[in-house]
């Protein structure tokens, strides 16, 4: 039987379908764990899947009892950094003393 993973926030449905091949989901679609599923079928949740965005607080982790990993992910942030990176590069060099050193991932 493969592993229970507990799906917290909404994700997009080919994301969904990719990682379903591996694992057997449970989809609360952004509610709190508890609301949507029994305690029993919280106890076999070995994993759980969120969005940066969407709160996740200690009342929700303790509803997962035999969990061992939490995964965040984060979407469209890149295009917002790149976008920045593009603006201060444009700017004059006195603006650019200003800005704050960029991080070694982009340079």
């Amino acid at each position: 039987m493969p592993d229970k993973v507990l799906i917290h926030s909404r994700f997009p449905k080919a994301m969904l379908v990719r990682i379903g091949q591996r694992y057997d989901l449970m989809d609360t679609a952004g509610k709190p764990p508890a609301e949507v599923f029994t305690t029993e079928q919280l106890a076999g949740v070995r994993a759980l899947i969120t969005a940066g965005g969407t709160p996740l607080g200690a009342a929700a982790m303790d509803t997962l009892p035999n969990s061992q990993r939490l995964s965040v992910t984060a979407r469209a942030m890149t295009g917002s950094i790149l976008r920045r990176r593009a603006n201060v590069e444009s700017r004059s060099a006195t603006v650019r003393r200003r800005m704050p050193p960029r991080s070694p991932i982009w340079r």
